[in-house]
C-alpha cells in the first residue's frame, strides 16, 4: 500500500516464453530475471532497487517479469512467491533468490557478476563499472522522480532501521500516504553522495514531484499545520 507503479527505464519487460529465449543474451550471456507483482509492495520495491543497481552492471542483461502474467516461465523456474529473482548464464539457472533484503540481492548482483566473468561461458563479462559523478547524479535524479511523492529512509516501509524511519513510516501510515521509497543501506553510492546533491545532511529525506520537501521534523510540521496532503495534491 505504499508504492506507486514500478517505472523502469532500465529492464525489459517481458511478455511471454518466446520473447526471453530469443534474447541474444539468453543463448549466450548472462541474465537477471526478476519476478513481480503488482499486489505485492515489496516486490516493487526490490524491483526498483535493482533497476537502479543495473547501471552498474553493462555485462548483465536484466528484465522483469510480472509473475501472474507469464506463467509459462513462472512454472518454468518453479516460482512460487514474489520477490523472486533468477539467475541465468547461457540460458541454464545459475542462482535463484527467494524474497531477499536489499543486502542479499545487491551482494547477489556483484558475486554473478565476478562469477561469469571469470567464467569460459561468461563471454563479454567485464566488472561493474565505477560511476562517474554524472552517471552518478543522473542516476540520483531518477531515483527521485520515480513517484511522484519519494521517500528515501533507512531500510523498508516494512522493516525500518533506525528510529527516525520508523517515526516517519508511522506518519504517512497515519496520513494514508502513498508513496514510493528507496533503502538507502542498499546502495552506499546513494547514501553517501544524495546527501551532496540534496544539501540536506540527514535521512530520512521526502521527495514531491521530484523536490526537496525535507526530512521528519519539516514533514511533521507540514503534517501538524495540514500543509503536505494539498502539497501531494490529495
Amino acid at each position: 500500500f505504499y508504492f506507486n507503479k514500478f517505472d523502469s527505464r532500465n529492464m525489459q519487460d517481458i511478455k511471454s516464453g518466446n520473447e526471453l529465449v530469443e534474447l541474444d543474451q539468453y543463448k549466450k550471456g548472462s541474465i537477471v530475471l526478476s519476478f513481480y507483482a503488482e499486489w505485492a509492495p515489496q516486490s516493487l520495491q526490490l524491483l526498483s532497487i535493482v533497476e537502479a543497481l543495473s547501471t552498474r552492471f553493462p555485462n548483465i542483461k536484466f528484465v522483469k517479469i510480472e509473475s501472474e502474467q507469464v506463467g509459462a516461465i513462472t512454472e518454468r523456474f518453479n516460482i512460487d512467491s514474489v520477490p523472486s529473482f533468477v539467475f541465468l548464464v547461457n540460458g541454464e539457472e545459475h542462482k535463484t533468490l527467494r524474497g531477499p533484503s536489499p543486502e542479499e540481492i545487491s551482494e547477489n548482483l556483484i558475486s554473478f557478476s565476478n562469477s561469469v566473468r571469470d567464467s569460459p561461458s561468461g563471454d563479454g563479462a567485464s566488472e561493474p563499472q565505477e560511476e562517474t559523478q554524472e552517471q552518478l547524479y543522473k542516476r540520483l535524479g531518477n531515483l527521485i522522480k520515480q513517484s511522484k511523492v519519494m521517500a528515501f529512509i533507512k531500510g523498508t516501509p516494512e522493516q525500518p532501521k533506525c528510529k527516525f524511519s520508523r517515526a516517519f513510516v508511522a506518519l504517512m501510515k497515519e496520513n494514508s500516504i502513498e508513496y514510493g521509497s528507496f533503502d538507502i543501506t542498499s546502495d552506499r553510492s546513494v547514501w553517501d553522495n544524495l546527501k551532496i546533491y540534496s544539501d540536506w545532511p540527514t535521512y530520512p529525506q521526502l521527495y514531491i514531484g521530484g523536490e526537496l520537501v525535507g526530512g521528519l521534523d519539516i514533514v511533521k510540521q507540514l503534517v501538524e499545520q495540514d500543509e503536505l496532503l494539498p502539497m501531494i495534491g490529495n
